[in-house]
């Protein structure tokens, strides 16, 4: 593949909104399993060294209306947060067999515990990875 080849295969997987490519790669192998993240400090390489797909979650963008994500959330809250929500409340994120949700703002923090109540039969957990900055190596 060439760089622009790449770039569109990349736009085309982010821009998918029904992870169309998560649902092929599960069908292709029954009992494969992909697990969602919300972006920054889940470390991702330990879902795929478990076999497991990781799936990057960034929210809907401006590609989806958020209607059900702002009776969770108010509207001045991040889009992030409550498009997330709408994606799974709109099965947009039933083929993913669980959520980790890091420590990257309040907000993200805290769907986690709505992710447990809303989506009791998926794994969810709250991931908080220890962080010790060293200016040293940037």
């Amino acid at each position: 593949m060439n760089l622009k080849e790449i770039v569109a295969r990349c736009e085309g997987l982010f821009e998918d909104l029904h992870f169309n490519a998560v649902q092929q790669w599960k069908a292709a192998v029954p009992g494969r399993k992909a697990i969602g993240y919300m972006p920054v400090y889940v470390p991702h390489e330990i879902i795929h060294a478990a076999g497991m797909l990781p799936v990057g979650i960034f929210g809907g963008g401006d590609q989806i209306e958020v209607i059900q994500g702002d009776a969770y959330y108010q509207s001045y809250i991040c889009r992030i947060p409550r498009s997330t929500v709408e994606l799974g409340l709109t099965g947009r994120l039933d083929c993913l067999d669980g959520m980790l949700f890091p420590s990257i703002c309040d907000v993200i923090r805290n769907l986690s515990g709505m992710w447990q109540i809303m989506f009791k039969d998926k794994y969810v957990r709250y991931i908080d990875v220890p962080q010790n900055y060293d200016d040293s190596i940037g």
